[in-house]
């Protein structure tokens, strides 16, 4: 799907700063925003009632973040329980569906920055709130984005986790590292794989780069969807070989179980 041809880095950092200052109009809807450049609840470039019609996850798994039935009286899903995973938790706010869906894939597949830039804001003000509510709860004190292989960033332009890496580093005051992880196998796209698939697909894609820097330190990994947690999983481990304390996961969206 990466179809789009490969820009300047220079161009996407100043066509990602000119954002923040064009009016706010919604990106879903298309009314004026009443407070252009957003607030911690209302992003840029997205109205109220656009907001609130987002598919917002009620209830998750604990765990992973996948979605479970209103009134769940557990909370972790089945797989968790069966095959507990080596990270600490999942902040999935939404629903891979649309309309968000559309705005991922507007950012993702045809570089507009300006739903990036919606979606950071989205996403930071959820993991900040996820903090908030729960003081026993230490925050991470890094955040390092699902790296993509050169060839893949070198075609589409940019790393969509790293682009939301960013924007929340400097909402909430963490450092964020994009060279301590790196992808050093060019996979297929996950998208066509199954479970099974997703897991044989990673094996050994990753290699952490300075393990001096995660060393005892608490890891937000950062990505745009998580959908089997094949990724998470195969990196989460990778990282508290190398000597992480933990590992917790911060994506916009979640996929239901059958997706």
């Amino acid at each position: 799907m990466d179809t789009f041809k490969p820009r300047p880095a220079a161009f996407n950092h100043l066509k990602r700063n000119l954002t923040t200052f064009l009016p706010g109009f919604c990106q879903l809807c298309g009314t004026t925003c009443p407070h252009p450049g957003g607030s911690r609840q209302l992003p840029h470039d997205l109205c109220d009632s656009c907001y609130q019609t987002l598919p917002w996850i009620d209830c998750a798994c604990h765990c992973c973040g996948l979605p479970l039935p209103p009134g769940s009286s557990t909370s972790l899903c089945g797989q968790c329980l069966k095959h507990p995973p080596a990270f600490n938790l999942t902040i999935a706010p939404l629903r891979y569906t649309a309309p968000l869906s559309r705005l991922i894939t507007d950012f993702k597949y045809r570089g507009k920055l300006p739903s990036g830039q919606l979606l950071g804001e989205l996403l930071a003000n959820e993991v900040s709130d996820y903090y908030l509510f729960e003081p026993d709860l230490l925050i991470p004190e890094m955040i390092i984005p699902v790296p993509l292989h050169w060839q893949r960033f070198w075609r589409r332009g940019f790393n969509q986790a790293q682009e939301l890496a960013r924007q929340i580093s400097k909402r909430l005051d963490i450092p964020c590292n994009h060279r301590a992880l790196k992808r050093q196998l060019h996979t297929p796209m996950q998208q066509s794989l199954d479970r099974q698939q997703r897991q044989r697909n990673l094996r050994k894609a990753f290699v952490v780069t300075a393990p001096t820097i995660i060393k005892q330190r608490r890891i937000a990994l950062l990505d745009d969807v998580v959908t089997t947690t094949a990724t998470a999983r195969e990196i989460s481990n990778l990282l508290l070989a190398n000597g992480a304390q933990e590992v917790h996961i911060w994506a916009l969206a979640r996929t239901a179980a059958d997706d």
